[in-house]
């Protein structure tokens, strides 16, 4: 009370000192939403829609300090639903303090609402989640709206659809900016198809998950909020299909894939483009769930911060999401994994990614799962504790750099021609095999790669007759027939490792051009020069020791942490003349001001038809 009373007066002072004639002018129509002031001395708000510009304030619309039993001002009581309209704005100074009374009443805004420092509770003493409903935002015309410095408490009482504190839906992109959500009976806040902006927040005691993503048709922004003791550590996250590109940010806790009216299934359809960014964490609760990606995947993690996908019972990945403590443990099989599905998804790019317990429990499957066509790039990912399978690729030619398989039955499965890149990447402590190749007319290329040992991996089967290898005294993990896996690394490699691909594979004459590139060392900040050669359709090779002046973050010098970096490489969008055809892109990183090479060679290919 202490706390609240001190918050009060200052929130006088400011009122007093900054409002000046504007508060005093901006108190219209008072009659027209306030029903009376009751004994109680409070404002009883009934049934009422607000159709132009009013403003709640702490110190008098009726009588405000004359209530001797509450100096410090009236609190605002809704009875009955209440309605903020298209055209309208309704402001709620500092220190004002708006009860629900009566159960799940409404509080619904189609216009804008500003509210700076207000609280928002129960009625009832002491209050309940559930006491009442919360806030619901609709349509665009709320984009305008703002809560800042704001409490809320024991709403979430589902009501009309209402199952949050604050609800943001169909296009309500307003901000949340410093508030408190505590003890939601639901939700703290729920989004359906709007993109708000919530930074700074505190999130405490909700009665299942503080966030509630309902659709995937929205971009949220999430910056430096915070999250205590609520049933779930996470935000829920609806299953379904991503209808258009754009940017998967990283809350600060994981998001955890909704069940609700589907089995846990994400989709990436053909044409859509997602990127998920540096840090997030994606859990999936049951068996069935998994990420299908027909269009493009970007995973932009770092080493410092990469992106995992994992079971909803890893606690090691951002805490206790399902809020058992240690009852749960993560198994393989937990949930399905990705799959990537034909030559839709050939431009997917993978930085600094972890998929662990993933695989369920059919046989062949796999944690991650390649198509034919599907030649997805992995720089420095690692694929962890599968039930069958870590990766397997069936007829696609995947480009995995510097990759990690590890406590899988199967680290790489090969099937049906599957023809990977594989460039100093770690298979440790699987099961039955690092790599198993089912295909006995091709030839798997592992040339320098760690199989967990010094002496490289087991290989008991003497095919040397046939061309093949032998190695009975390897102590890593085993090779299957028809894997060549001369000049294994005796030492674990770690890095660097240098990425670069197109951000498609087929342009027409003036489109835009783009690379992705990913530059990984997990060892300090280094820096390099990264140069290109470009190889036309004619024959000709040009030579970019620099690229085309582009913003700070796309220099061609990268620091050691960062991926993904996009730039333009200069002269290749607009060729004069157009020379159409097959152009093939190389990179290499080396050390600032030499030509001392450090990175593997990265090499890409694009056409322009």
């Amino acid at each position: 009370m202490r706390i609240k009373a001190i918050i009060a007066i200052l929130a006088a002072v400011f009122t007093t000192s900054l409002c000046g004639d504007l508060c005093a002018t901006t108190y219209v129509n008072r009659d027209y939403y306030i029903n009376s002031v009751t004994q109680n001395c409070e404002y009883l708000i009934t049934d009422r829609t607000i159709s132009d510009e009013v403003t709640w304030g702490p110190g008098g619309l009726i009588g405000g300090d004359n209530c001797e039993e509450k100096p410090g001002g009236l609190p605002y009581v809704i009875e009955a639903d209440v309605l903020v309209e298209s055209t309208a704005v309704l402001h709620i100074l500092p220190g004002t303090t708006v009860a629900f009374k009566d159960g799940p009443t409404s509080f619904g805004v189609l216009g804008t609402l500003i509210a700076e420092g207000a609280s928002f509770t129960s009625y009832n003493v002491p209050p309940f989640p559930r006491d009442w409903s919360g806030l619901r935002f609709y349509g665009p015309d709320a984009a305008h709206s703002r809560l800042t410095d704001c409490y809320f408490e024991c709403g979430g009482a589902s009501s009309a659809d209402v199952l949050a504190l604050v609800q943001c839906e169909a296009g309500a992109d307003i901000k949340i900016e410093n508030c408190q959500f505590h003890r939601s009976g639901l939700y703290g806040i729920l989004i359906d198809g709007a993109s708000p902006t919530v930074q700074d927040c505190v999130f405490t005691e909700c009665s299942t998950y503080p966030i509630y993503q309902r659709s995937l048709n929205s971009s949220t922004r999430y910056y430096g909020n915070a999250f205590y003791d609520n049933a779930h550590r996470g935000i829920l996250l609806a299953s379904g299909s991503f209808d258009r590109s754009g940017l998967l940010p990283n809350p600060g806790v994981p998001y955890v894939i909704s069940t609700f009216g589907g089995d846990g299934l994400l989709e990436i359809p053909e044409r859509v483009s997602i990127e998920i960014e540096a840090g997030t964490i994606i859990k999936f609760i049951n068996p069935e769930g998994r990420l299908d990606i027909q269009g493009q995947l970007i995973v932009a993690g770092t080493p410092s911060a990469p992106v995992v996908f994992t079971s909803l019972a890893d606690d090691q990945s951002g805490g206790d999401s399902n809020g058992d403590g240690d009852e749960t443990s993560p198994a393989p099989g937990d949930f399905t994994g990705l799959r990537f599905i034909g030559e839709s998804s050939v431009t997917s790019f993978l930085s600094c990614c972890i998929v662990s317990f993933g695989g369920e429990g059919r046989a062949g499957s796999a944690s991650i799962y390649l198509m034919p066509g599907a030649d997805v790039l992995f720089n420095t990912c690692a694929v962890a504790y599968s039930v069958e399978n870590g990766l397997k690729t069936y007829g696609a030619a995947p480009e995995l750099r510097g990759c990690y398989f590890m406590g899988n039955h199967i680290g790489l499965f090969c099937d049906a021609g599957a023809a990977p890149t594989l460039d100093a990447c770690n298979f440790m402590d699987n099961q039955a095999y690092g790599i198993y190749n089912d295909d006995p007319d091709t030839i798997v290329q592992a040339q320098k790669n760690f199989f967990g040992d010094p002496t490289g991996p087991y290989d008991p089967v003497d095919d040397t007759v046939t061309g093949g290898l032998y190695n009975p005294d390897g102590h890593g993990d085993m090779v299957s027939e028809n894997v060549d896996y001369t000049g294994f690394l005796a030492s674990q490699a770690d890095g660097p490792t240098l990425s670069i691909r197109s951000n498609v594979q087929s342009y027409l004459p003036y489109e835009y051009l783009s690379v992705l590139t990913s530059y990984v060392n997990f060892h300090a900040e280094t820096h390099l020069d990264i140069y290109v050669a470009i190889l036309l359709p004619s024959g000709d090779i040009i030579f970019y020791p620099t690229f085309y002046d582009a913003p700070v973050s796309t220099l061609v010098v990268l620091p050691a942490t960062s991926a993904l970096a996009e730039f333009e490489l200069f002269g290749v969008n607009v060729p004069s003349p157009i020379l159409t055809g097959d152009y093939w892109i190389a990179a290499v990183g080396a050390v600032p001001g030499t030509l001392d090479f450090t990175t593997n060679l990265a090499i890409s290919h694009f056409a322009i038809n």
